[in-house]
């Protein structure tokens, strides 16, 4: 309870010091359906908020998302709490993000036993803007705590060409070590481009080995504790109106034991 308590305060005292006049609100709400090699199902509801404060053009975002993995022997249910901060002092753009995981499994075999077990991370970085590039650093550190403990500490960096608001290609390498023992490294590519005023289409893949990756921008994680090899994705979004888009995505993951094939649908709202 302490740690909550002084995570609460902490946040609190951030706030206090920006200013929420005309400030624009954009609620997003997911749901994501997932197809496991092994037979499982999985399905997830999501939803943030970010608010954009017009006046410096910093960020405040929160998120909860809730997984529920169905299997004949156990029922898997994990919550997340995330939030973040996006800071501009032009040039720079300072992030610092912060995600609470609790899972449950549930299970009606003797050859398995319930558990619970936590994940807390801490996410921190920054990009540097000039002209129409941005370069960046950030870092994760993941502490998990249950039947299996592990730390991970990931690096990673950004290189971002944009040479329109909805023109971007990006390249993010990744290193990641974890507690027991495992080095990995990868590589994000992402390519966004706009078909027409009101379609944006995106494609993006990653390559390499990363364990317990932390997305810093879509404040999403993969917390299994495979190795993750490939993972390569598609996603469009449509306006329907000027403050409503309507987002939708495919998403292959493929990790050392199995592999995932994630369907996703979403709506963003600007109010």
């Amino acid at each position: 309870m302490k740690k909550k308590y002084n995570f609460l305060v902490i946040t609190l005292f951030l706030i206090s010091n920006f200013s929420f006049s005309q400030s624009v609100f954009s609620p997003s709400f997911y749901y994501t359906y997932g197809d496991y090699s092994t037979g499982d199902h999985s399905k997830d509801y999501s939803g943030y908020v970010s608010i954009k404060l017009a006046a410096k053009g910093d960020y405040l975002i929160a998120g909860y998302d809730k997984l529920q993995i169905k299997n004949p022997s156990y029922n898997f249910d994990q919550k997340m709490f995330v939030a973040g901060i996006i800071k501009n002092q032009y040039p720079f753009y300072l992030k610092l993000n912060y995600a609470h995981i609790n899972g449950d499994l549930n299970s009606n075999s003797l050859l398995l036993s319930n558990f619970s077990d936590k994940t807390n991370v801490i996410n921190g970085g920054f990009l540097y803007s000039f002209d129409l590039f941005f370069i960046g650093l950030n870092y994760t550190y993941l502490k998990l705590e249950g039947p299996l403990s592990v730390t991970s500490n990931q690096i990673g960096s950004d290189f971002i060409w944009q040479s329109s608001p909805k023109f971007i290609l990006s390249i993010k390498p990744l290193y990641t070590k974890v507690s027991d023992g495992r080095s990995l490294f990868s590589t994000n590519v992402k390519f966004a481009f706009p078909i027409s005023s009101t379609v944006l289409l995106s494609a993006e893949g990653s390559f390499g080995e990363r364990a317990y990756y932390f997305n810093p921008d879509l404040l999403t994680i993969y917390n299994q504790n495979q190795t993750q090899t490939t993972t390569i994705s598609a996603r469009g979004e449509f306006d329907l109106s000027k403050s409503i888009k309507l987002i939708a995505s495919y998403q292959y993951a493929k990790f050392d034991a199995f592999n995932i094939n994630y369907f996703i649908g979403g709506l963003k709202f600007s109010l």
